[in-house]
């Protein structure tokens, strides 16, 4: 069949490319399944095995509804971390490769597959976080200084730095604590772009006032 150096090239091809760009991201694999397909449907390869191609087309064709409504109509019409991957799909067209997000999320699950072009710096660690109150007490301080020194790395290498101005986690008191980081860093640094997201969440450029 004339058709089939196309189709086999054409699956080849795409699965060497998914494997080394994005193996996580169903949709690529979505894709080599269409060839597959019509590759099993000529004419000539349904006599070379018989009884064989039919199944595969079938199980191939439940693969791609399995993946679709698992991957994305599922996950897409629950309203859990509904906020949270708005938001990194608005970072994720902001920001460019190399630079920093501050932010008290870490972007799991379903955003994470839409941020990919930064690097995530935490400023609140749920787990490393002592349930002492005295402890708390030093965590500003701590976050102020570890955005000072971002900001000395990221010049020398001409990187830019923003914080997420909404508080993402699911716990109160952490909620509550990353307000307090928000407020210290405006005061502490100079504020020189807002990038509005989703409301009300956004993006704030900050710089060191020394510089």
């Amino acid at each position: 069949n004339p058709y089939a150096g196309f189709l086999i090239v054409w699956v080849l091809t795409l699965t060497v490319f998914t494997i080394w760009w994005a193996p996580e991201r169903s949709e690529f694999w979505i894709a080599i399944l269409i060839p597959c397909m019509i590759l099993l449907a000529l004419p000539g390869l349904s006599r070379l095995i018989s009884g064989i191609s039919l199944p595969v087309a079938v199980i191939m064709v439940a693969a791609i509804f399995a993946v679709n409504f698992l991957g994305s109509i599922c996950p897409q019409s629950a309203r859990v971390a509904e906020t949270e991957t708005c938001v990194a799909v608005g970072i994720d067209a902001v920001v460019k490769s190399g630079d920093i997000v501050l932010s008290d999320c870490s972007f799991r699950g379903r955003a994470s597959r839409y941020v990919t072009s930064f690097e995530k710096v935490n400023l609140l660690n749920p787990d490393a976080l002592s349930k002492g109150n005295g402890a708390l007490e030093h965590i500003v301080p701590c976050a102020l200084c570890a955005v000072d020194s971002l900001l000395k790395d990221v010049k020398r290498d001409q990187r830019t730095v923003y914080i997420l101005m909404c508080p993402l986690s699911e716990e109160p008191h952490l909620r509550h604590l990353y307000a307090d980081i928000l407020s210290a860093v405006q005061e502490e640094f100079v504020v020189s772009e807002i990038v509005p997201l989703r409301a009300p969440a956004e993006l704030r450029r900050i710089e060191s006032r020394k510089s």
